[in-house]
C-alpha cells in the first residue's frame, strides 16, 4: 500500500510538471505572436500618398498597440490636416474612428506584396519613396538634357 502511495505522489509530481511547462509554452508562444503581429503592424509606419486622390498620410506609432495617423488633403499649395486619428490593434486588426461619425469603424489593411495600404474611407495609399522619383548624381553634375543642341 504504501509503494502504491508513493507512486500516486511521483505521477501528481509529473503532471503537475507538464502542466507548468504546458503554461510555459502557452506565454512563451503568446508572446511571440504579439510580437509578430507589432512588427507586422509597424509596416504602416511612413508616408503615404493616395493612389485616387490628392490625399497624404503619415503614420507613427505612439505604443505597442496603437499608431497615430494624419491626412491630409494636398490639392493646394500648402497641405491641409483632413483626420487626425489613433489607428488601434485589437484581435489582431488595425482600425480607427473618424471625428465626424464616431460610431462608424474603419480597418486599415497593409498588403505587402503591392506595398499598398488601404485606410478605411480614404482608399488605398502607396509609400511615398516608392512613387517620388530622385535626381541621381549624374543629372546634376551633367544639367538638363537640351532636346536642340546647338550646332
Amino acid at each position: 500500500m504504501k509503494k502504491k502511495n508513493v507512486f500516486i505522489g511521483e505521477f501528481a509530481e509529473l503532471v503537475a510538471d507538464m502542466k507548468k511547462e504546458h503554461a510555459t509554452r502557452g506565454r512563451f508562444l503568446l508572446s511571440l505572436d504579439n510580437l509578430f503581429q507589432q512588427v507586422q503592424h509597424s509596416n504602416i509606419c511612413g508616408s503615404w500618398f493616395a493612389r485616387e486622390s490628392r490625399l497624404s498620410a503619415a503614420i507613427r506609432r505612439i505604443g505597442p498597440n496603437s499608431f497615430h495617423a494624419v491626412i491630409y488633403d494636398n490639392t493646394l499649395c500648402y497641405k491641409r490636416v483632413v483626420q487626425d486619428v489613433v489607428i488601434s490593434a485589437r484581435l489582431q486588426q488595425l482600425t480607427f474612428f473618424t471625428t465626424e461619425n464616431p460610431d462608424d469603424l474603419h480597418r486599415v489593411k497593409y498588403d505587402a506584396n503591392t506595398e499598398t495600404l488601404y485606410l478605411g474611407c480614404y482608399g488605398a495609399f502607396t509609400p511615398e519613396d516608392v512613387i517620388s522619383t530622385y535626381i541621381t548624381t549624374e543629372e546634376l553634375t551633367e544639367g538638363p538634357v537640351c532636346e536642340y543642341p546647338e550646332e
